[in-house]
């Protein structure tokens, strides 16, 4: 009942404000207290507004914030990053991160803790950004101080950390110290979360991307065939990531010679994507490309692979034609997407592949 709920902190609110001002403590408390029943309640720009208000409650004459107005900051920049407003979220981190700096350095050992947290988040920025040397030494400086110190969840900071750090390799095309970063995460969060947990999921899944990426395809399929399956056993089972693991475990299926497994992920992919048209990262229609190629001089499983993944190739390129680099594998999805029918009607004649043929070009 977030909306009551709402109501009641707006009237508290207002109550505390008369009492001590805006800038009270309890004031500022009830209003993040409504902040948070907004994001609850799905009204993300309300929370960011709000949390907005208390955050400037918290600045003296000079325009610094109090420890609240700190934790308000950190809260707010956290919220933006994730709503994309990557440009507000960073001075707003970098202002947290240096006055919680200011009182570690007077013996506070909380506000300590926070510092390592905020230049995680930092990292993260600036990594969605394309900085990668300040993504780095954001990461690197956030690393050194977990390791400096005694923190509860040290190996949750430091698989994030990890896990960010291999991003900023792979950015640099070193895909080997990717692969050492990623495993290093992928241990700590076993060890953190356990096996099922999505943090876990995700580090299986970036390794095995990793070493898909290195021409490593026997090590590729051992990690994203666990990610693939976890992603269908999840609730976001229909999610872009699941598609990219899907083909990327289907080409390094055909690279180590099991094609039959490589079609059947390729269908699945087709069955769970809803139709034609739905889309999948159009960054992969090299891959699909690639496992295109790769079918050739395969018997009937080829031909099997070259039709599915023609299939998907085409229809990426209807919906994100534009999107799509490098541009010719658009030109020549279609009339390979008509002799692949054409092969498979052949093949497999009482299949739905005239009909599959009859939804894309009609009879």
């Amino acid at each position: 009942a977030f909306e009551d709920g709402i109501r009641s902190l707006e009237d508290a609110a207002g109550r505390w404000e008369q009492r001590s001002g805006p800038a009270g403590i309890d004031a500022r408390r009830t209003r993040n207290a409504i902040a948070n029943a907004l994001f609850n309640a799905g009204r993300s720009e309300d929370f960011v507004d709000t949390f907005g208000v208390v955050v400037e409650s918290g600045r003296d004459g000079d325009g610094r914030l109090d420890r609240e107005g700190l934790f308000s900051a950190m809260v707010l920049a956290t919220a933006l990053g994730d709503l994309g407003r990557l440009d507000e979220s960073r001075p707003l981190f970098m202002e947290a991160m240096e006055g919680f700096q200011a009182l570690a350095e007077r013996g506070d050992a909380e506000a300590a803790d926070y510092v390592p947290r905020i230049g995680l988040n930092l990292g993260a920025i600036d990594l969605k950004l394309g900085d990668i040397e300040s993504a780095e030494k954001d990461l690197l400086r956030a690393r050194e101080r977990v390791l400096a110190g005694d923190d509860v969840d040290r190996d949750e900071l430091l698989s994030a950390i990890e896990f960010n750090l291999a991003q900023v390799a792979y950015g640099r095309a070193d895909l080997e110290t990717a692969i050492l970063r990623a495993q290093t995460a992928l241990d700590l969060r076993r060890r953190y979360y356990g096996a099922d947990h999505p943090a876990t999921v995700d580090a299986v899944d970036a390794l095995g991307r990793y070493f898909y990426h290195a021409g490593r395809y026997a090590e590729a399929v051992a990690q994203l065939q666990q990610s693939w399956e976890a992603f269908l056993a999840g609730e976001d089972a229909d999610a872009l990531r699941q598609h990219g693991s899907g083909v990327m475990l289907a080409e390094s299926l055909v690279d180590i010679g099991d094609t039959t497994e490589a079609v059947l992920v390729l269908v699945e992919i087709d069955r769970r994507r809803g139709g034609q048209g739905a889309a999948i990262e159009a960054r992969l229609a090299q891959v699909l490309a690639n496992i295109i190629a790769k079918g050739s001089g395969r018997g009937d499983e080829g031909t099997r692979l070259q039709a599915h993944a023609c299939e998907l190739l085409f229809d990426l390129c209807v919906e994100r034609g534009r999107d799509v680099s490098p541009g010719t594998l658009c030109e020549i999805a279609s009339p390979f997407l008509k002799k692949a029918y054409e092969a498979m009607i052949e093949l497999e004649p009482d299949g739905d592949w005239i009909e599959r043929r009859n939804l894309r070009f009609g009879a």
